[in-house]
């Protein structure tokens, strides 16, 4: 399909440049043709060239995109994951604190409210006995006297036991929270680390991966580009070929016909001197002749 004429009749220019066959003495047409042929292989060249060098480019800025969006990615989630754990620390700090000093409180109320009651019925208690007291005997008073100090030491160890054992229940509650706690923050440690070790290893895999890509993409285009080299300088001698012996071909003709004019050239001459030799023997035996007479 030819070429839009438009305004300038393109096309018929170009038939006509391509039709046109320098002559035997016609060296600036020669030279014309062959400057429009290696400028056409050098433009050719060069298009090829721009055009595999804007793929590699092309290539290159994709790949540093991508690893720019992906180290963006990761920092971000990496400070998000930081964010978001150590602010699960300190509520869970908050937490222990709160929670320890509510135990604390509760401790020092059951304290306060057994020693209240434990007070308060000692004193009942007393009273009651010096009642009795000064109601009974002097021997009644001393057994009476004896059990109230052996009732007295047994409710003071009762209320002793019952501390002893709310501080102990509380200090075994702290333990296990603070270990609760240490356990949490050991698994969202060690969960962290791994979640950091496969990113990166898929990170070196995805580098790796683009890599090699990479490195085969810029061997099929030096392949490519090679190959176009390769047929282009066979082309190139081709042709360098075809015109050698298209010229050695035209300079025998030329040779041929300038042989075959000298030749008949030579033959006109000698057939003038054969003529003007029996013009000569002619004109001789003439006289020859007339003298005899």
């Amino acid at each position: 399909m030819s070429i839009d004429k438009g305004m300038f009749n393109f096309q018929g220019v170009m038939d006509t440049f391509y039709g046109y066959q320098p002559k035997d003495g016609d060296s600036e047409g020669r030279a014309m043709k062959n400057s429009f042929m290696s400028n056409m292989i050098q433009s050719g060249f060069d298009a090829s060239l721009a055009k595999d060098m804007a793929y590699t480019q092309s290539g290159l800025s994709k790949g540093q995109m991508t690893h720019a969006a992906d180290l963006e990615l990761r920092n971000k989630t990496a400070l998000m994951n930081d964010e978001f754990n150590k602010g699960m620390m300190s509520m869970g700090g908050q937490f222990e604190f709160q929670n320890r000093f509510a135990e604390d409180q509760n401790v020092r109320d059951i304290t306060k409210d057994t020693t209240n009651t434990a007070t308060q019925y000692e004193f009942g208690n007393q009273m009651a006995e010096n009642q009795n007291v000064r109601d009974i005997t002097k021997s009644s008073y001393d057994k009476a006297a004896e059990f109230d100090f052996a009732d007295k030491l047994a409710d003071n160890q009762n209320i002793r036991d019952m501390a002893k054992m709310g501080f102990q229940g509380d200090d075994y509650r702290k333990t296990l929270a603070a270990q609760g706690s240490q356990n949490r923050l050991d698994m969202v440690t060690k969960g962290e680390q791994e979640r950091y070790g496969i990113m990166q290893q898929g990170e070196e895999t995805r580098l790796n991966t683009m890599q090699q890509g990479d490195e085969g993409r810029r061997s099929e285009t030096n392949r490519a580009t090679e190959q176009r080299l390769t047929d282009s300088n066979q082309a190139e001698e081709g042709r360098k070929t075809d015109t050698n012996r298209a010229e050695e071909g035209r300079k025998t003709d030329t040779n041929r016909a300038q042989e075959g004019r000298k030749t008949d050239s030579n033959r006109a001459e000698e057939g003038r001197i054969t003529e003007r030799q029996r013009e000569s023997r002619q004109s001789a035996r003439s006289r020859t002749m007339a003298r005899s007479f």
